[in-house]
């Protein structure tokens, strides 16, 4: 038998069982109140940012998009504030691939940046003239014009190639075909612009490295984009042009971070 119960012994009832319970859940609630008093005080981590220079500049998706600037004539003149303090006031007229085509030679680009540090981002282009020194009114206004004037055309590459100068490191040389070497002349003759015989090509890397290395990249590129046989990365060997864009370059960025686009303007001369 077991041991008998004390007839003084209190026997808990529903009344004390929730008195218990109110006091542990008071109990839990001061602790809890101390914890987020004790959280709140310490140092909150920073939000993540998006990084600035040319991830800002430029959008990836389904194309490379540099974004374009408003840079539109109003009666108080040409807003200006893409300008940069301390940089000369210096544009260029490019031709852009799009599509597919774009994607592949931008991998090629952020392939070689990745291969040589400190390498800049741009976007992929054949430049059909740079150094124009004048006012942005009167760029944008001779660029109409040789839109105007500019048909269509295709712009055919020839093979990777390296250079000894920073804006030349390694590209891809095109062909000197009578559009494309027609488009770069014409250009010259609207800004009155001399410069030294035109050679187009698209860029792959701006870098001051070395020879040698110089040499392996265009190897590598080489290989990327053609493999055993031409064609074999790319789609197409060069890109159709059906318009050019204007872009603010001043030459002594070698960042890059500086550039900006400032309109695209459709080709609709006449074969």
């Amino acid at each position: 038998m077991g041991r008998p119960r004390s007839p003084h012994a209190e026997v808990p009832t529903v009344s004390g069982r929730s008195e218990a319970l109110g006091w542990w859940l008071l109990c839990g609630l001061v602790a809890a109140t101390a914890g987020l008093a004790l959280l709140t005080g310490l140092p909150r981590q920073a939000p993540l940012r998006r990084p600035a220079g040319a991830a800002a500049l430029f959008s990836r998706a389904s194309t490379v998009a540099p974004r374009a600037h408003t840079s539109e004539t109003t009666a108080g003149g040409m807003d200006k504030s893409y300008l940069r303090a301390g940089l000369e006031e210096s544009y260029s007229i490019w031709a852009m691939p799009r599509g597919t085509q774009a994607d592949l030679l931008q991998q090629e680009i952020d392939a070689q940046r990745a291969a040589h540090r400190g390498a800049p981002f741009f976007p992929p282009h054949v430049t059909m003239l740079a150094g124009i020194k004048l006012s942005g009114e009167e760029v944008l206004e001779r660029a109409k014009a040789l839109a105007r004037q500019l048909p269509p055309y295709y712009i055919l590459f020839d093979q990777v190639a390296r250079g000894e100068i920073y804006f030349q490191c390694v590209y891809l040389l095109c062909k000197k075909d009578e559009d494309t070497m027609a488009a770069g002349a014409l250009a010259r003759t609207i800004y009155d612009l001399p410069t030294p015989p035109y050679m187009p090509h698209l860029s792959l890397l701006y870098s001051h490295t070395s020879e040698e290395k110089r040499e392996a990249a265009v190897l590598a590129a080489r290989e990327r984009l053609y493999g055993d046989e031409a064609g074999v990365a790319l789609p197409q060997n060069g890109f159709h042009v059906d318009s050019l864009t204007i872009w603010y370059t001043p030459g002594e960025d070698e960042s890059c971070l500086s550039w900006v686009m400032l309109a695209e303007l459709p080709l609709t001369g006449r074969v």
